[in-house]
């Protein structure tokens, strides 16, 4: 929502959302990007299935 009303703000027609997405299909999702981007913003979860692979608490 933030992103959202900064945009507004600033004039421009841009989006901004949060699209879900698993490490396993993360190269393929970038892969099907088109060049209309501006940016990305990733945010790697932090589940307990997840802090075991990393070894993060």
């Amino acid at each position: 929502m933030l992103h959202r009303a900064a945009y507004v703000a600033l004039g421009l027609d841009w989006g901004y959302r949060a699209i879900d997405c698993t490490p396993d299909r993360l190269a393929s999702f970038l892969a099907s990007l088109d060049d209309g981007r501006a940016w990305l913003s990733l945010t790697p979860t932090a589940s307990p299935a997840d802090q075991g692979r990393t070894g993060r608490r």
